[in-house]
């Protein structure tokens, strides 16, 4: 049985949609877009939607919007795919990496609180995985202010928690700025694509000049036309018509998705030394991921190609960020800092996950990885 990693969820709808951009000849940001971005404020209590050509993008406009460089420290959870710190780096600010809870996979508060500097100037909480980070709780041991009189900004990278709330509210509106991303692997995908969630239309209205080279389209006289310099991270009418009809079944993927995490639960419970993070079986939770960490002693890499020979695709779980050669190079981290991060990073495991998946696949996955397990663990 051939297991893949991930199977986008894409049926005639999806296809017709696509078929419709193709014949209307309008190919870039059109009606489409703005279409998704309507569906996606729905699902954001009404807050304005930005579509943009992915979810790095989405963050790069946050960072910007807030004047974000030099002499600034950005705080960022440790346990992510690199691109807040990476945009961070771009801008000229000082990436300061915090360490995570293992159950929820995000920002730990004892950490936060000792990473905290006279400079900070963001906060960017990630939801891994897609299990919501309480950040309410967070927020409220954190002085709002700098010294200067300047507040820190709390930027929400929600890339996989579409669909994903807390007692609060849905991931995405909870703090300063939301962004999400539409990458095959996520809740829902257009191909390429993201989205920002303003807090209001003003802000919504710079997001879209800055997305658009900073055009102003109303001005009067032709050479107002570019008031400020911006970029183009706009997303296609192809990209955004995917993900209109992707939309109409979010509901029934995050559902299946917390099914078949339960089914996990069940199936790999009784692997010796097997972690699995309490969050994912959380409501609330969109599990985006199903992960798992390794026993202590145990060769992941060597686990991993015996489930490809199996026929089951696996991956790593992620990147900690003072484990990467670049950050390492440039702060001189040690194999120390951030010590929940590290143990994703270097025991962390991604397996088999996506709507439509059956039970028998589960099944083959779980015994496959149990028996790999056994096979390279060091006691």
């Amino acid at each position: 049985m051939i297991v893949p990693l991930c199977v986008p969820q894409l049926d005639g709808r999806d296809l017709e949609h696509v078929r419709m951009v193709l014949e209307s000849g309008h190919l870039v940001q059109g009606q489409w877009v703005a279409r998704l971005e309507g569906r996606l404020s729905e699902l954001t209590s009404g807050r304005p939607v930005v579509a943009t050509s992915s979810g790095t993008t989405a963050l790069h406009l946050a960072f910007l919007r807030y004047g974000i460089g030099p002499g600034d420290d950005v705080l960022v959870s440790a346990l992510t795919f690199p691109a807040p710190a990476n945009i961070a780096e771009l801008l000229g600010a000082r990436v300061i990496p915090v360490d995570v809870d293992p159950d929820t996979c995000g920002m730990s508060l004892p950490a936060l609180r000792a990473a905290i500097t006279p400079r900070t100037r963001a906060i960017v909480v990630v939801h891994q995985y897609g299990i919501p980070v309480q950040v309410s709780e967070l927020m409220d041991h954190v002085d709002p202010f700098l010294a200067d009189g300047r507040r820190i900004v709390w930027i929400e990278d929600a890339a996989c928690a579409l669909g994903a709330h807390t007692d609060t509210g849905p991931c995405g509106t909870l703090l300063d700025v939301g962004c999400f991303s539409f990458h095959p692997r996520k809740i829902i995908t257009t191909g390429e694509g993201g989205a920002i969630v303003a807090t209001t239309e003003k802000e919504a209205a710079w997001y879209r000049r800055i997305r658009n080279h900073g055009q102003d389209t109303f001005a009067q006289e032709f050479a107002d036309r570019f008031p400020v310099p911006g970029h183009n991270f706009r997303m296609s009418d192809v990209h955004a018509a995917i993900g209109v009809g992707q939309l109409d079944k979010i509901t029934n993927f995050i559902a299946e998705r917390a099914h078949l995490a339960a089914t996990y639960r069940d199936l790999l419970s009784d692997i010796r030394g097997l972690y699995m993070p309490a969050g994912m079986f959380l409501a609330g939770t969109v599990v985006q991921s199903f992960v798992v960490v390794l026993p202590e002693s145990t060769n992941r890499a060597n686990v991993i190609k015996r489930l490809a020979q199996s026929g089951v695709e696996a991956t790593t779980a992620g990147y900690a960020i003072p484990r990467l050669n670049y950050f390492v190079g440039k702060y001189g981290f040690s194999s120390d800092v951030c010590p929940q991060a590290g143990r994703f990073h270097d025991l962390g495991l991604t397996i088999p996950l996506f709507p439509g998946m059956s039970l028998a696949a589960q099944h083959h996955v779980a015994m496959q990885l149990r028996s790999a397990v056994s096979a390279e663990r060091v006691d």
